[in-house]
Formats: C-alpha cells, sequence, structure tokens
C-alpha cells in the first residue's frame, strides 16, 4: 500500500501496476483493490495481475500475451464469463483463476480508451 501511495503523489499520466495484490491476505487485497479504483478516477492504470476476480472487478479490458505475443485482446469481463476461453488461453478452470497472470487496463472516467496493439486478435 505503501508504494501505491507514493506513486500516487506524483502527477501521473499512466500507472504501472505489477501483481499488487500478489502474497497479500484477502482483507488486504479488498484494500488494495479499492484503492486502485480509487486511483483509476483521476489516472488510466496498466495492471498485470493473478488475481482474476480483482481484474474482473477493475479491468475494462485485457490483453494475454504467451511467449512474447499477443494471443488475445478484449473486454476483460467477456473473458472471464467465458470458462472455454479462461481454460484455453489462461490455462486454469474458472473456478481456479485466482494463479493466472494477465494484464488489463482499468478504466479512468472520461480519459482515452485503451487500444489493442495492431493485429491482435
Amino acid at each position: 500500500m505503501l508504494s501505491l501511495a507514493r506513486a500516487l503523489l506524483n502527477d501521473n499520466r499512466l500507472l504501472l501496476v505489477d501483481e499488487p495484490t500478489k502474497g497479500l491476505a484477502p482483507k488486504i487485497v479488498a484494500e488494495v483493490a479499492e484503492a486502485l479504483a480509487e486511483a483509476a478516477r483521476t489516472v488510466p492504470i496498466l495492471l498485470v495481475e493473478q488475481n482474476l476476480p480483482v481484474i474482473e472487478r477493475l479491468a475494462e479490458g485485457a490483453v494475454v500475451i504467451d511467449s512474447g505475443r499477443v494471443v488475445h485482446t478484449g473486454p476483460a469481463r467477456e473473458l472471464l464469463a467465458d470458462p472455454d476461453a479462461v481454460q484455453r488461453l489462461l490455462g486454469v478452470h474458472s473456478e481456479t483463476a485466482g494463479t493466472v497472470a494477465a494484464a488489463a487496463t482499468v478504466p479512468t472516467p472520461g480519459g482515452p480508451a485503451a487500444t489493442a496493439p495492431e493485429g491482435a486478435k
């Protein structure tokens, strides 16, 4: 939380947040997710996260990268709502989805929309 608070003290154009909930107790995970949701009101966030319920709560878009190549882009909730896609792209079943890394964009009200790399599907 201290690292996140320190980052928010700056006038940021974008926050890059790498696995902020890894190894945290569930109560602290909820607090970090709430802090990120609050931060997203003022600055866009690129989030890399293993906790898919956190991604579902915070993210607008998702990008899945496998061996350095983009293999999927689209709405995060749409991806997470499709158990076959979660299994195929992330290698887990939806009910065990807390162990996979995914990148997501967290929407900022009034901010620019995130765009996928050209040619990504």
